[in-house]
């Protein structure tokens, strides 16, 4: 395989370099309309934290889960991936999920720094995309003020500092809003977003006994790699507020937790040989698991020029490359429809002659693999008002016995 010549990792404040199509601007308006609020992604590959780190050894294959023992998820983790308690307890059997407190004294599990405690709490991964959360007692915020570490470092193998072992991670403290089955952020009891008298979004960071809780999503740089299986070194230091993307420090402090990503895997290879109507664009395979998907295109991309403002706010003229379509949803065979559930991923070319294309993405749900019978993905644009229809969609039958 060649060199990738797009990765990008996805989110709401990167918004700006992904979207490389005035098209896409109708979207963005649908699907992250107000989602800065809802997943605000800061994060440090390699950081520099002191060497002295109270390491907390986390054996995630170790634990057992009781089948007969019912586990809800946490806060976070529940608004990150949003699934009915039946989804739950199927991804919990099935090894996806991994309840890393279970069967385990709380003090092996927690490290405490600076009067703050940080403790895992689960671990959700498939081949491509693992998410962990945590939670974070002793550290208590006003109303509307968003709490951020100064630090992130997380890697595999045994130096932070070898390229080899580099994790793309991004993650939030979890604020309680999420997207709606429209792709619109709502607070996770359904009910709508409300705003301060000079416009900002209520946020919801505290849960109800005052503990905050952090969730951050990993992946693989290279494509063809996974963590499954892997021990992911998590480190965090000092713990502040952030405002406007500054950072105010609280509280000194240093955790650090080595978790090992179980192994199980439930995806499905679907090959399907569907062409996206006029695009020029062919589905060939598609790697399905409840809650990530990997599509691989025929498309022979071609070159235009565009304007763009670089680092220094100058108007400089760059090279761009056209892509297939998106995925964006599924529809179930019921009916339902969630045109919009991805929640970060990667998107590229895998060869250098442009005529192989990639689509790795999470969703923001649960999605059970045998009740989709067809996968959306998003035309160039809306056919007015930037609301959706279902014509602005090709629609690809999915089987997964395909």
């Amino acid at each position: 395989m060649g060199k990738i010549d797009n990765n990008i990792f996805i989110s709401d404040v990167e918004v700006p370099e992904i979207v490389q199509k005035k098209a896409d601007e109708a979207f963005s308006k649908i699907r992250m309309e107000g989602m800065d609020v809802m997943r605000k992604k800061r994060y440090s590959f390699i950081s520099p934290v002191a060497a002295a780190i109270c390491v907390c050894i986390l054996a995630a294959g170790s634990m057992t889960v009781a089948a007969a023992v019912y586990h809800y998820w946490s806060r976070g983790m529940q608004g990150n991936i949003q699934a009915t308690p039946k989804q739950q307890s199927e991804l919990i059997d099935n090894g996806i999920t991994t309840i890393l407190n279970e069967d385990v004294e709380d003090n092996l599990m927690a490290v405490t720094s600076g009067n703050v405690t940080i403790k895992p709490l689960e671990i959700i991964s498939d081949e491509h995309f693992a998410h962990i959360s945590f939670s974070v007692e002793g550290y208590y915020i006003g109303e509307q003020i968003e709490p951020g570490f100064e630090y992130i470092s997380v890697y595999t193998g045994k130096d932070k500092n070898d390229e080899n072992g580099w994790v793309d991670m991004y993650g939030s403290f979890y604020n309680g809003i999420v997207a709606g089955s429209d792709g619109r952020p709502v607070y996770d009891n359904g009910e709508a977003l409300e705003y301060t008298e000079d416009g900002a979004t209520i946020e919801h960071f505290k849960a109800q006994d005052g503990t905050l809780e952090y969730v951050m999503m990993l992946c693989a740089p290279d494509i063809d790699d996974s963590l499954l299986g892997k021990t992911v070194h998590v480190e965090f230091a000092n713990l502040g507020t952030v405002y406007k993307t500054e950072y105010e420090n609280a509280v000194d402090g240093e955790w650090a937790f080595d978790i090992a990503i179980p192994e199980n895997s439930t995806a499905e290879l679907c090959k399907l040989d569907k062409a996206l109507g006029d695009s020029g664009a062919m589905v060939r395979t598609v790697e399905f698991s409840p809650i990530s998907i990997k599509i691989d295109y025929d498309f022979e991309g071609s070159s235009y020029e565009e304007e763009i403002i670089d680092e220094d706010g100058k108007i400089i003229t760059s090279t761009s490359y056209t892509e297939p379509p998106r995925f964006t949803g599924v529809r179930l065979k019921d009916g339902t429809q969630f045109p919009f559930i991805i929640n970060g991923g990667m998107t590229g070319y895998t060869d250098e002659s442009r005529k192989e294309y990639y689509c790795l993405m999470s969703f923001d749900r649960v999605i059970d693999i045998d009740q989709v019978d067809a996968l959306l993905f998003q035309k160039p644009s809306p056919s007015g008002g930037g609301e959706f229809m279902e014509d602005d969609f090709y629609v690809v039958e999915f089987n997964v016995d395909s």
